[in-house]
């Protein structure tokens, strides 16, 4: 059981595609398509139509990018303690908490908007 909830909770987190990557069809993935077409002007997703498949890369490339070097989106989601990692990596835009009222949150632009 405790296996199979590790699993349900980073599926609905980073999406299908957990523990190995993150897809778009997730909390994560919500969260960076909005940030991105709010606030960077769809550089990494584009229009509407190129979201179409739940598991484009799109997520995992902006992932690759921030881990270059290159400066992140301002969104911040707040996970529950061990779910911050993907493939044993930190994930960008992503926080550990053990507030029960900030967990599975978003906020945006430095806490303009909360999701």
């Amino acid at each position: 059981m405790q296996a199979a909830r590790f699993l349900a909770i980073g599926t609905m987190i980073y999406g299908m595609g957990y523990p190995f990557m993150t897809t778009v069809d997730s909390l994560y993935g919500v969260a960076f398509q909005y940030a991105d077409k709010v606030f960077n002007g769809s550089t990494y997703t584009g229009d509407f139509e190129s979201m179409s498949d739940p598991v484009s890369p799109l997520a995992m490339e902006y992932i690759q990018t921030v881990a270059g070097g290159a400066q992140s989106l301002p969104f911040v989601l707040y996970v529950p303690t061990g779910y911050g990692q993907v493939l044993g990596k930190a994930m960008p835009n992503v926080e550990e908490t053990q507030d029960p009222a900030r967990m599975l949150t978003v906020e945006f632009g430095g806490g303009a908007e909360v999701w």
